[in-house]
């Protein structure tokens, strides 16, 4: 078996088991926390937009913050709109998992700003739902 320094850089992953590893988190159970936190918190941002945004409501204009999810909602409805976000989030969590090609403390960097601005906007949508008296079970 060839030695990694005599394998081409490109080909070292190869000879590395498992997805994602380094020194400190060997398993990287750090990287996994922060998607599947990344996946709750978008699923939960989905949803209470989704009850924001379902229908009107008297006396108040509401608006989705975000101009892309705004586009999206816009050109193909707020249901196939969440979907296709959906899709793409499952996507990106996914590929980011998997991929060798971006190093641990990027991935790590990726999810911990998006849970944190994906958790800004749920505790945003929750402060609308209280403010409009909309259920978030979205029942009523």
């Amino acid at each position: 078996m060839a030695s990694a320094r005599s394998v081409p850089r490109e080909a070292r992953f190869l000879l590395h088991g498992g997805l994602i590893r380094n020194r400190a988190d060997p398993r990287g159970i750090q990287v996994y926390a922060l998607a599947i936190a990344t996946l709750a918190l978008s699923a939960a941002d989905h949803w209470t937009t989704y009850v924001c945004l379902r229908q009107p409501v008297s006396g108040w204009e509401v608006i989705e913050a975000n101009p892309l999810s705004d586009w999206l909602f816009q050109a193909v409805g707020l249901v196939p709109g969440l979907l296709v976000d959906s899709a793409v989030t499952l996507a990106a969590v996914a590929f980011l998992l998997v991929t060798r090609r971006v190093p641990i403390l990027v991935k790590k960097g990726f999810f911990a700003l998006v849970v944190v601005s994906t958790g800004y906007a749920v505790i945003n949508n929750y402060m609308a739902m209280e403010a409009l008296g909309i259920s978030p079970l979205g029942i009523g």
